[in-house]
């Protein structure tokens, strides 16, 4: 999401905002589902904006991408598999396809997906559409799903995710003009082939995605109000026909904004979801992880 997004929420929600400093432990006191939340620790500068995240496969090591161009790499400790810190250990920058390192904000990098091999992929909501992350820090261009030009300059391709095939999948925030769904697109060779429509869910906006190691295509969804609220759908992608089951839904934390998310299994063999919230680097927006264990929801909606 965009700064200037922030500001106009901030407008609308000020007097519930105001005065909340960044970092700040949140609580859970209206949510039904037993979680953890921490605040994102760094002892560098300038980091923030976190809005794509990928969970090593053993729990205790992420990724984060910045939507300022760079990506962060840091631990996460644990108290008999609780999740109770989350810590910035570095920072890497990346360039533009051109070779030209990126100006601050440029191209507002906001999906991440990393494959098996390690390889890393990044969408972007104003420009091109994906870049392949190369060792040296370079990007590679990646053709544009179709419809790309149809879409809102702001609210292009935030989620994206890759699948045990190594292929990547996207689709844009917004969708066009008087439609009310939103193309999944999937990468096949050079060109992009769309799976199915996506239907949108109220104000619910995609903002990242991850398949699970159950093949289930787990979707971050993001609405403003007074606050933020989120919610995670599940997609069978096998059945055409599945509208996606919510099987978690908040607005107890009226100030994170989570955008990032990435689903992956602990050692006890349950499936966790962990995300990251963008505090576009403003005072009184926090910069968090939750992680949720899907064992400990209730039925799906």
């Amino acid at each position: 999401m965009r700064l200037r997004t922030a500001i106009a929420l901030i407008a609308v929600g000020g007097a519930v905002l105001a005065g909340v400093s960044c970092g700040a432990v949140l609580t859970a006191s209206e949510d039904r589902t037993p979680i953890a939340i921490v605040p994102v620790r760094s002892d560098l500068a300038k980091i923030g904006g976190l809005s794509g995240l990928e969970v090593s496969a053993d729990g205790t090591r992420f990724i984060a991408l910045s939507d300022r161009s760079f990506l962060v790499f840091g631990r996460l400790a644990r108290t008999e598999g609780k999740l109770v810190d989350a810590i910035v250990e570095r920072r890497q920058d990346f360039v533009r396809p051109n070779g030209k390192p990126a100006p601050v904000g440029a191209g507002d990098s906001e999906g991440l997906a990393q494959a098996k091999d390690g390889s890393l992929a990044i969408s972007l909501e104003h420009q091109d559409s994906v870049w392949r992350l190369q060792d040296d820090g370079r990007t590679k261009w990646v053709r544009p799903p179709p419809e790309t030009d149809e879409l809102h300059e702001n609210g292009r391709y935030e989620a994206l995710a890759v699948d045990d095939s190594g292929a990547l999948y996207t689709l844009p925030e917004t969708p066009i003009a008087q439609r009310t769904h939103v193309p999944l697109w999937k990468l096949e060779g050079r060109d992009w082939r769309k799976v199915r429509d996506i239907a949108l869910v109220d104000r619910f906006r995609p903002v990242g995605a991850d398949f699970g190691p159950d093949g289930a295509l787990y979707l971050l969804e993001r609405a403003f109000g007074v606050g933020f609220s989120n919610q995670i759908r599940r997609f069978d992608l096998n059945d055409p026909a599945d509208p996606g089951k919510v099987i978690w839904h908040t607005d107890a934390y009226r100030r994170a904004n989570f955008e990032g998310l990435s689903a992956w299994r602990d050692p006890q063999g349950h499936i966790r979801l962990t995300l990251v919230s963008d505090n576009n680097f403003l005072p009184f927006l926090d910069s968090a992880m939750i992680e949720i264990s899907l064992d400990s929801l209730g039925p799906s909606r």
